[in-house]
């Protein structure tokens, strides 16, 4: 096992044409299936902390804690998101002699495109002037007042990074190390190649006035295995607003599934509503590489996704989670990166670009990110702040892990933003006497937001979060992202019993119903 370990890792190496990195191996864990983090970060060939504070996000970037922690919860030291902007200028160097790009952010005011470039063009004159031989700018992107240059000469660091106009550098870098357990979890998730079930109807055409069932018996009446849709959905009392109601959402608002593609099997399933799209934005580590499509592929993360099959999956089943709650909505399945975990350039830069692209769209009112790292992004953290800017809500995953991390382990990134609304799972409140319980796998924290229950990860709460956003949302679309929020507050669980949040579980789990009535009411 451990040969076949080290030779896959020297293969691994050579297609990311990481020819001469040094792995160094610390014990790390792959967790199961969904959105998953690992509290261990590790850099290849970056060992050490540099002088500089490296506990993670600033206080601007991350959520504040509404209420103490309850004295009855156990007091344990959380992992901290590793912030690149926060390293000395020697740790940062060597992350560079792995991978030479390096991003600088300057001053940004989201939305202000003319101000943002101005800021971007101030700051490209004086590295052109004073830094001509040390660095070479390699793109520019002045909506989020960011440039992607070439370190010629990292001794300059120090000097770059004391501009007033540096407002962060974040080298593009962050493989993590795989565990030698890798492939016996590989395999044991490989399972044989049947076909992804899908349904055999298709819930946008659900006619209350000509089905004798309801819309959620209906959907009991599905064949696929790989959701519990119903169950969130009479858990939230979103049944109700069909029942009472009769109401399924409306193409007005539109939710962006930013995952890893879909299978084609889910093509015909989904887009014979004709609110169904689906987009690919990412694009591989090649020169003049085009984006590689819808579908999930065969070589991502690190070519042995193809064994994983619920991570292959992760985006069909994502989409058709939001699309349940809300068949009337339009959906939009976006490939953004090539796996769910983001650990490099290319994904790091494609999510990015789908971001602001999604920003701009018409169609679409809120993303759906069952996706994250454990690193601060500063241009993945503007380019949210961006997408809110255009009055939309970005909702993500909290994080999920095995039992044995969820200890250390806190929510990821961009799930501890405040900019964005985090979402995690619960087990089912009829199972442990009305108490609410972290699902199996997923994360729990101060800055989570709000909970879906019976859930044992955090991707699957994310999806059906944002589908009811949608819903609630289609009922009056000229309420602002921040009218919709504060009904989705209003309406949760720890709100309407004190009117604070839970330092494990937010806001709590939203009554669908409730929030349906404040919309129609506002």
């Amino acid at each position: 096992m451990n040969c076949l370990f080290y030779r896959f890792i020297i293969f691994v190496d050579q297609k990311l044409n990481y020819k001469k990195t040094i792995i160094k191996v610390i014990q790390v864990n792959i967790f199961r299936s969904y959105f998953f983090l690992t509290p261990l970060f590790i850099l290849l060939g970056v060992t050490g902390c540099g002088s500089s504070d490296s506990s993670g996000s600033s206080n601007e970037s991350s959520k504040s804690v509404t209420t103490p922690i309850n004295p009855e919860t156990p007091s344990i030291t959380k992992t901290p998101l590793l912030d690149w902007n926060q390293q000395s200028d020697t740790y940062i160097c060597e992350a560079l002699k792995k991978h030479n790009e390096l991003t600088i952010g300057t001053t940004f005011t989201p939305r202000e495109d003319d101000k943002n470039d101005n800021a971007l063009r101030e700051l490209e004159k004086i590295l052109e002037t004073t830094y001509t031989n040390d660095l070479k700018i390699i793109s520019r992107e002045p909506r989020i007042s960011t440039l992607s240059v070439e370190m010629l000469n990292c001794a300059v660091l120090t000097s770059l990074r004391s501009l007033p106009q540096v407002k962060f550098v974040d080298p593009e870098y962050a493989l993590p190390l795989l565990p030698e357990e890798l492939f016996g979890f590989v395999l044991s998730l490989g399972g044989d190649d049947e076909i992804l079930p899908y349904d055999e109807f298709n819930p946008a055409f659900y006619d209350a006035q000509s089905n004798d069932l309801g819309y959620t018996e209906f959907l009991d009446q599905s064949v696929v295995a790989t959701t519990n849709t119903v169950s969130v959905m009479k858990d939230h009392q979103i049944q109700k607003i069909y029942d009472e109601f009769e109401f399924f959402g409306s193409p007005e608002i539109g939710v962006a599934v930013l995952e890893n593609g879909v299978v084609p099997q889910y093509m015909d399933y989904l887009s014979a509503s004709g609110y169904y799209q689906t987009q690919g934005f990412y694009t591989p580590n090649e020169d003049g590489a085009e984006p590689d499509g819808i579908h999930p592929q065969q070589s991502d993360m690190l070519y042995i996704t193809q064994l994983i099959k619920p991570l292959m999956h992760h985006g069909s089943t994502m989409a058709a989670r939001v699309y349940k709650v809300a068949p009337r909505v339009t959906i939009r399945s976006v490939r953004a990166s090539s796996f769910i975990y983001w650990y490099k350039p290319s994904q790091f830069n494609s999510v990015t670009n789908a971001i602001l692209e999604l920003a701009v769209d018409p169609e679409i009112r809120v993303i759906s990110a069952s996706q994250g790292t454990i690193i601060h992004i500063h241009k993945i953290e503007r380019a949210i702040e961006y997408f809110n800017a255009h009055d939309k809500i970005f909702v993500v995953a909290g994080g999920s892990s095995i039992p044995l991390f969820k200890k250390f382990v806190g929510i990821g990134f961009p799930a501890n933003l405040p900019s964005t609304i985090s979402a995690s799972g619960i087990k089912d409140t009829e199972l442990t006497n009305g108490e609410y319980v972290l699902g199996t796998a997923a994360h729990g924290g101060p800055e989570n937001d709000f909970v879906v229950e019976g859930q044992d990860a955090s991707s699957p709460s994310t999806a059906h979060t944002a589908g009811i956003i949608s819903l609630i949302w289609s009922v009056n679309p000229r309420l602002s992202r921040q009218e919709i929020i504060d009904i989705f507050i209003e309406s949760s669980h720890f709100y309407q019993r004190n009117g604070k949040k839970h330092p494990q579980f937010g806001w709590g789990k939203v009554n669908a119903y409730t929030a349906y009535k404040k919309a129609i009411s506002r």
